[in-house]
């Protein structure tokens, strides 16, 4: 592969994780949905039945994003093996911004988010009780 091919590589690896990313956050979304409609009123099986679904389903993007990651960190070993002389200056900058501040911020960020969303949805599902009509102000 030539200098301009691994660069778009790592751009499109980045625009894959971010919608991956953003159809995580869908889930979520649809899941606090189920949970303070009817998932905080139902049984424990059913609770349980849709924790695992919900599971699956992160589990599946999480997985997507780990292979687009893989892709991206290939492509990026890649450029960095070119002579330095010869790179242009995006496919410089693209091994600059992912070696920076902002690359590694940018990275803990996704995986923080992502076990954070988890996190949520586990406690929203067994612990948190919605309020009744009596308790509301």
């Amino acid at each position: 592969m030539g200098e301009s091919e691994l660069v778009a590589l790592v751009r499109s690896t980045n625009e894959h994780i971010g919608s991956l990313y953003g159809q995580i956050i869908s889930i979520n979304f649809a899941m606090v949905a189920a949970i303070f409609f009817f998932l905080n009123r139902a049984s424990l099986p059913l609770k349980v039945l849709a924790c695992v679904v919900y599971g699956i389903g992160m589990l599946m993007f999480w997985g997507l994003m780990l292979q687009e990651a893989n892709m991206k960190m290939a492509g990026l070993e890649a450029l960095k093996a070119l002579p330095r002389a010869a790179l242009s200056a995006p496919a410089v900058q693209a091994i600059e911004l992912t070696d920076s501040w902002l690359g590694k911020a940018t990275s803990i960020f996704l995986n923080a988010g992502f076990w954070a969303l988890w996190a949520v949805i586990l406690f929203l599902t067994f612990v948190w009780k919605r309020p009744s009509l009596e308790d509301r102000p």
